[in-house]
Order: structure tokens, then sequence, then C-alpha cells
């Protein structure tokens, strides 16, 4: 998948993440997962395949507007000016309207 894309096993790892840490949201970078499925049994050494990190998590509280800015400049323009033309298309994709419409 392009690195644009949302996937299930990234849905997957970043719910699991934000539920066992206890936050509101988890963000996780595009290129983290190295597998692009899992099961339909798991053991520990898949997850050590897929997800061949052990970075920390970093937590800080942001109120609505700070979340909004966060995000509007992580999907500006300029992120997206060195992909292909393909990629480019799949990243302008996504409607930026939407993060404005964030109800804080």
């Amino acid at each position: 998948p392009s690195r644009t894309q949302e996937t299930e096993l990234g849905c997957v790892f970043a719910d699991a993440l934000r539920e066992s840490l206890g936050v509101d949201i988890f963000l996780m970078a595009s290129g983290n997962i190295r597998s692009e499925k899992l099961g339909p049994i798991v053991l520990l050494g898949d997850l050590a395949a897929c997800l061949p990190y052990d970075d920390a998590a970093y937590l800080f509280k942001a109120t609505g507007a700070q979340l909004k800015a966060m995000l509007k400049y992580m999907l500006r323009d300029e992120v997206f000016a060195d992909l292909n033309e393909a990629r480019r298309a799949v990243a302008k994709s996504f409607d930026v309207k939407q993060v404005e419409e964030i109800k804080y």
C-alpha cells in the first residue's frame, strides 16, 4: 500500500497502542509496519517482524485547536512534494476540509 493510505493492519496497531496507553489519539508513522498482513494466529515473532522497533511513545496534551494546527501542518503540500505523480495524486485525495471541520 501507499504510505498515504490507511490500512487495516495500521489501524489494528494504532488502536491497540491507543487503548493500551489510555490516550484519545495515537498517530503512527506510515512506514513503520513491515508486513502486509498477520494471522490468523499471531506469535510474538510475527509481531516483531511486522513492527521491528523498540521506540518510545511520546505523550502530550493538546487542545483541539493545537491538534487541528498540527494535522494541517503534517498534511501541507510541501510534505508530498518529493513523491512521484501517482503517489502525489493519492496524497491529494485526502480532504483537508475534514481536518478543518474537527470540532473542539
